[in-house]
C-alpha cells in the first residue's frame, strides 16, 4: 500500500501506472489502476466520490471560487476535490 497526500497525488500515480502497464503488461498495474479508481469514485473511508458528477455521491461543495461564485448549485462535472486531507488545501 502506498500512501499519498491528496486525490491529485493519487490520480497522478494512477496515469504512471497505466503507462507502465501499457509498456509491459503486468497485472499488478491493472489491480492498483482498479483500487485508485475505486477510491476517487467512492470506495474510501468516507463513502464520497471525490469527482464531481461521479460516483454515488459525488462531492457536492468542493473550496472552488469559481463554483461558489456562480448560481450552479452543483461544482461542474469532473471536478477532482483534493480529498479529506489536512493541510493540502
Amino acid at each position: 500500500r502506498v500512501l499519498f497526500r491528496s486525490t491529485g497525488d493519487l490520480a497522478n500515480r494512477g496515469v504512471l501506472l497505466a503507462f507502465h502497464h501499457a509498456l509491459r503488461g503486468d497485472k499488478a498495474d491493472l489491480d492498483a489502476l482498479t483500487e485508485i479508481a475505486d477510491h476517487v469514485l467512492g470506495r474510501n473511508a468516507n463513502g464520497v466520490s471525490y469527482l464531481s458528477g461521479h460516483g454515488t455521491p459525488s462531492m457536492r461543495d468542493p473550496h472552488l471560487r469559481f463554483a461558489v461564485a456562480d448560481t450552479v448549485a452543483l461544482p461542474p462535472p469532473g471536478f477532482v476535490s483534493g480529498g479529506p486531507n489536512v493541510g493540502r488545501q
